[in-house]
């Protein structure tokens, strides 16, 4: 859908060698997949849910190698800078809003302990 989108709109050419060199797209992967990690990660924090925030962790892992791999060698100026902070700014929303959940015993303490 993503890869559709920039097609579309952005006039990138509808090959998968073309896209794949394209600086828009590499640059819309690492913020998308930052999205969905984001998503996840606030998901499983709001549901207590420990392997979908180490999925999410996961995929953020894979940006962040991403952006040293292939971002940083191939991409160069503008797009590079826009892609390093925008994945260094939903990092930091992470970090906020989705800590890790804690685990299942501590959260049944912490709930034992605080009934009257």
């Amino acid at each position: 859908m993503l890869l559709r989108t920039l097609h579309h709109w952005a006039g990138v050419p509808f090959r998968l060698d073309l896209m794949l060199r394209s600086v828009l797209v590499q640059t819309s992967f690492s913020i998308f997949w930052t999205v969905l990690a984001l998503g996840a990660m606030a998901f499983a924090t709001r549901r207590s849910l420990r392997a979908l925030w180490f999925a999410g962790a996961a995929l953020m892992t894979v940006v962040v190698a991403k952006l040293f791999l292939v971002d940083l060698s191939n991409i160069g100026g503008v797009e590079r800078i826009v892609s390093f902070i925008g994945v260094g700014v939903l990092m930091l929303v992470i970090g906020y809003f989705a800590p890790v959940p804690p685990k299942a015993e501590r959260a049944q303490t912490e709930a034992t302990s605080e009934a009257p």
